[in-house]
């Protein structure tokens, strides 16, 4: 796990323009994650969008970055996009972005991060751990 995690941290690093992606219809902690790791994100100076398929639910919207998050498919023309990160869904249909790959670039990096046993390891790069909460 920890190699994932220093490849994962390289390519963050690397990338120019990232992409956020909580699953749709999101919960508690697919709004906390994606938004606790937009924050750190800005705190290294990386431009990033965080997209949701569908809206977030107006009792989440306390969290710091979630009035930032957008549900506009334009986001998909950004050119420059070359890390996509989804947090706590297992495949891509969850996510609500099953035709993600039609989407992006071959050389966009995907990083998944999530907790579900039954993730279907659908990233370049795989960060799962079913002991987590």
């Amino acid at each position: 796990m920890h190699r994932i995690a220093k490849q994962i941290y390289t390519e963050i690093h690397k990338a120019k323009r990232l992409l956020l992606i909580p699953h749709q219809n999101p919960d508690g902690d697919a709004i906390g994650s994606s938004t606790a790791f937009a924050e750190w994100l800005k705190t290294i100076g990386k431009s990033y969008t965080i997209f949701c398929a569908t809206p977030v639910t107006p009792r989440l919207q306390f969290l710091p970055h979630s009035q930032e998050i957008v549900s506009d498919p334009n986001v998909w023309q950004d050119t420059a996009l070359d890390c996509i990160i989804v947090f706590d869904s297992g495949d891509l249909r969850y996510a609500g972005i099953a035709d993600l790959r039609a989407k992006y670039q071959p050389q966009t990096k995907l990083i998944a991060f999530d907790h579900h046993a039954t993730n279907e390891h659908y990233g370049t790069l795989n960060f799962v751990d079913p002991t987590a909460s």
